[in-house]
């Protein structure tokens, strides 16, 4: 492990992860999975008037992956579904505030990919 990779903002998340589990009532979900690593990361929300307000994240992953998961649930409340869909890669790494070896982009960005594709349930 490099430590510019794995901050102590970066760990926290990943043994403490907020919002992991199920939206009760989901209005939109998504579930993708890298077929490199195995992780697996399913995500649902409660959109009302285009707003995300409840976002949860599941799944299997990586220290780096459920770590993203996490903070990507803490700052995707509160947002509009749209703003989060156009968001560019580059701007979600700049939240994570690390440097992502290309070896480990699919894993931190699974989340992302799988929120940017949520559907109506």
């Amino acid at each position: 492990m490099t430590e510019s990779l794995y901050r102590p903002h970066i760990l926290d998340h990943a043994r403490n992860p907020r919002n992991r589990g199920v939206v009760g009532a989901a209005t939109h979900g998504a579930e993708r999975a890298n077929p490199r690593c195995g992780d697996r990361c399913h995500v649902t929300a409660r959109v009302v008037d285009s707003v995300l307000e409840m976002v949860r994240f599941d799944g299997d992953g990586c220290a780096l992956s459920t770590a993203a998961a996490s903070l990507l649930s803490e700052d995707a409340e509160g947002k509009r579904l749209g703003d989060m869909i156009v968001l560019t890669d580059d701007a979600f790494l700049e939240l994570l505030g690390v440097s992502v070896t290309s070896g480990r982009i699919d894993c931190v960005l699974l989340p992302f990919t799988t929120l940017k594709n949520l559907r109506l349930l």
